[in-house]
């Protein structure tokens, strides 16, 4: 993980959980955009760390090239 954004979600029914955004890296390419909600980021918050080797299932989002993270462990 190159680097982690947070925010508090504002409206709807997940208001005032945490949310991030995740820029990820390895020798060959870097990928911006990926999202945790904050289902994911409750979950699995502790793996969400700048530094950190992880492996992250989820899926193209469908109007975007942001990738929606279903799950983010450490390797």
């Amino acid at each position: 993980i190159e680097k982690v954004s947070l925010a508090k979600i504002k409206r709807g029914d997940s208001k005032g959980k945490t949310m991030a955004f995740i820029d990820i890296a390895d020798n060959s390419y870097m990928l911006k955009g990926v999202i945790a909600f904050s289902e994911c980021y409750d979950k699995y918050g502790s793996n969400i760390t700048e530094g950190l080797p992880v492996r992250i299932k989820g899926r193209k989002m469908r109007d975007s090239n942001s990738i929606l993270a279903f799950s983010v462990e450490r390797l």
